[in-house]
This record gives structure tokens, sequence and C-alpha cells, in this order.
């Protein structure tokens, strides 16, 4: 898995993408280590998602490009709300 999708979600919209997740099924599991600040699973998944946060990013989490696509269902939504 690559991590390249980097500056695409807001480390302000954390709490409700988390909750975003939950609600489309998603359980949210204990992170490991220190740059971990959400992972999550979903039993049609092979992979956790796991969003980081890096040392230099102030405002911005970084996320896989494997669920790149959430991310962008997330912000699609809440446009249209």
């Amino acid at each position: 898995m690559t991590v390249a999708n980097r500056h695409t979600l807001a480390i302000s919209k954390l709490n409700d993408f988390q909750q975003w997740l939950i609600k489309n099924g998603w359980v949210v599991e204990p992170t490991k280590g220190f740059y971990e600040v959400l992972r999550a699973r979903n039993i049609n998944k092979k992979y956790p998602l796991i969003i980081y946060k890096k040392d230099s990013a102030i405002q911005h989490l970084t996320i896989c490009d494997k669920y790149f696509y959430l991310v962008r269902d997330y912000i699609n939504e809440r446009k249209k709300n």
C-alpha cells in the first residue's frame, strides 16, 4: 500500500470523519504507533483504514491511496448537507 495522498483530510475534521465511518459500517480500533491517529476496519475490506499525522503536517492528515475514495465521499456528502 502506498501513502501518497497527503494533505487530504483536515485535522479538525478527524472526529467528524470517524463518526461518519462508524455510521457507514466501520469499526474503530486502537491505534498502533506514534503517527497513527485513526485505525478502522470494515468486514468487507482486507486491510484496515489507517490515517497518519506527519510531524511536518500542521493542518492535514495522510491516508493510503487505497482508501482515498472514503475521504472524497465524506467531503462530498458534507458539501451536500
